[in-house]
């Protein structure tokens, strides 16, 4: 868990930054982040950029800094693995297999059934048992990715142009740190940097 130390908005003649610690999400802070700006231009926000560096009781501030997870690119990766999955065919299916290769297979099945004494019912009960235990564990895969790929397109910042006396916000998702005591986060806004700083409980 993370807790504030400082105050959670920072004002500026430019900008209005708030950051606000959610929880975890898949092993990852998860923190909303809006920003308000206040100047004439149009300000470009690429959450790519946030960044955090570590504090630990013996050694002081960390000299590396931990990126924000790049939303673009991780949208990217689980819109291939979407893809992927919901191309992938159950192996113990025989919806998709022609008579030719069901007949292979039962022959291949039933030597091996022959060998180690089971029959032709015990032999279809665990095929269909395996298929029904394939269906199910991809499934969940395809839910669990389906369901972060939501996430990312409709709940967390994207990298967008935020015209003047507007605002945008959404949420930011860092690599989670263990043995910290705290953390600074660095909120970088083309040539404005703004710092939040967080205790840990482990």
């Amino acid at each position: 868990m993370l807790f504030r130390i400082e105050s959670d908005t920072i004002f500026s003649d430019n900008q209005e930054v708030k950051v606000d610690f959610k929880g975890l999400y898949n092993q990852n802070y998860k923190f909303e982040v809006s920003i308000q700006n206040k100047s004439k231009d149009s300000i470009f926000v690429n959450p790519s950029s946030f960044k955090y560096s570590k504090i630990s009781g013996k050694i002081g501030t960390g000299s590396t800094f931990i990126n924000a997870i790049n939303p673009e690119e991780r949208i990217e990766q689980l819109e291939l693995k979407e893809d992927s999955l919901k191309n992938e065919k159950n192996p113990y299916s025989l919806t998709d297999k022609s008579v030719k290769e069901i007949a292979l297979e039962g022959l291949i099945s039933g030597t091996i059934g022959l060998i180690f004494g089971q029959n032709g019912e015990e032999l279809e009960s665990q095929r269909q048992k395996n298929e029904d235990d394939w269906e199910q564990e991809h499934n969940l895969q395809l839910s669990n990715v389906s369901e972060e790929l939501y996430f990312w397109k409709n709940n967390a910042l994207l990298p967008f142009m935020i015209p003047p006396k507007n605002e945008v916000s959404g949420q930011v998702l860092f690599p989670v740190s263990l043995n910290t005591n705290e953390i600074i986060i660095e909120i970088q806004i083309q040539n404005d940097f703004h710092h939040f700083r967080f205790k840990q409980l482990n």
